[in-house]
């Protein structure tokens, strides 16, 4: 249940209301729809730090923007997004190991401790950004 709030729900929660909520709204109004889309994505795949973490990031974050001006629905991309965090959680090992997620090692544990104060920061980050703006996302 740990794993399923903080690497599912919670960032796809508030990473959308982020970056598909308030960033791409605000950047949309000030340059149109295709910059705010590629803007919003990139500055998405920016935050996921790692290389490969940053191009995936970056390929959803195009996907997730163009289903939000499609839909209109931020509701869509929360789930689309947390659809995506859940695989690595509920995919057996057998199938395809991910280090961290479904195969547990000494080096890479990503349900410790940063984990959790990472998912706060940026929680509440996204609860102030959206109290300060007061925008309908």
């Amino acid at each position: 249940l740990v794993a399923i709030v903080a690497v599912v729900l919670v960032p796809a929660f508030f990473e959308e209301l982020l970056f598909r909520g308030v960033l791409l709204s605000g950047l949309r109004r000030r340059y149109g729809d295709g910059w705010a889309v590629v803007v919003s994505a990139v500055l998405f795949g920016i935050v996921h730090l790692e290389s490969a973490a940053v191009a995936y990031a970056t390929l959803a974050g195009l996907l997730f923007g163009w289903v939000r001006l499609r839909t209109g629905s931020l509701f869509a991309t929360i789930v689309m997004h947390g659809a995506v965090n859940a695989v690595p959680l509920l995919l057996p090992s057998t199938v395809l190991p991910i280090r961290g997620f479904n195969v547990v090692t000494e080096e890479v544990y990503h349900l410790g401790p940063w984990l959790f104060l990472i998912t706060l920061a940026s929680s509440t980050l996204g609860v102030w950004l959206l109290c300060r703006h007061g925008e309908e996302v």
